[in-house]
């Protein structure tokens, strides 16, 4: 137990240093990207070996924006669908940076998310709420990488798994996310992504 506390207190210490990633245009102050490590988050990296989340983010938004969820998809009939998650939270006032962190073994297993915004943790524990038997099929992932824009409204694809018997799976960054026909014959596809809201979700 005091292990378990000592690797969450390490990983919210990593999500509350600076975040280094670049607007995605000169001017452009909302977006969201692959977090940039310092030389000390580097280290910790090392620390935290292979209890290191699978992926960290950085994102700046406009004070319009007020509350951001992040939730698990799988694609079904050529329609993403949630399966997990969906929770929302608040945007404060001066919280206009922060950071996501997502830790998980397979997307279609839990997921944990972990959110830095304004000083504050918040961490969500998505549940898999299904079971398929992806025994014996072929596994990729992907993740966003280079910073994009958010578009209030915008569901943001923040990682993507494909579970395949096919010999070809098509994994061309995140743009897939938006097209998904390009996954039509594989088996199961499960995405995790993030929208940012100027209302609150549910208003």
């Amino acid at each position: 137990m005091k292990r378990r506390l000592s690797l969450l207190l390490i990983v919210s210490f990593l999500l509350l240093l600076t975040a280094c990633s670049k607007p995605v245009a000169d001017g452009t102050d909302s977006y969201i990207g692959r977090a940039v490590m310092t030389e000390t988050e580097t280290e910790l990296v090392r620390l935290l070996g292979d209890h290191y989340p699978q992926q960290i983010f950085d994102f700046s938004v406009p004070e319009t924006v007020k509350s951001m969820r992040v939730r698990v998809v799988r694609l079904v009939d050529d329609q993403w669908v949630q399966v997990s998650g969906g929770g929302t939270i608040g945007m404060t006032y001066a919280g206009r940076k922060g950071r996501i962190a997502l830790d998980y073994d397979t997307l279609d297993g839990d997921v944990k998310v972990s959110v830095q915004n304004d000083g504050a943790i918040f961490r969500m524990d998505h549940k898999a709420l299904e079971q398929h038997d992806t025994t014996g099929l072929a596994s990729a992932q992907t993740w966003l990488g280079n910073a994009v824009e958010i578009i209030p409204g915008k569901e943001i694809p923040l990682a993507l798994q494909v579970f395949s018997s096919q010999s070809e799976i098509p994994l061309a960054g995140m743009d897939c996310f938006d097209a998904p026909e390009k996954y039509a014959g594989h088996e199961y596809v499960y995405a995790v992504t993030v929208t940012f809201s100027e209302q609150g979700f549910g208003e």
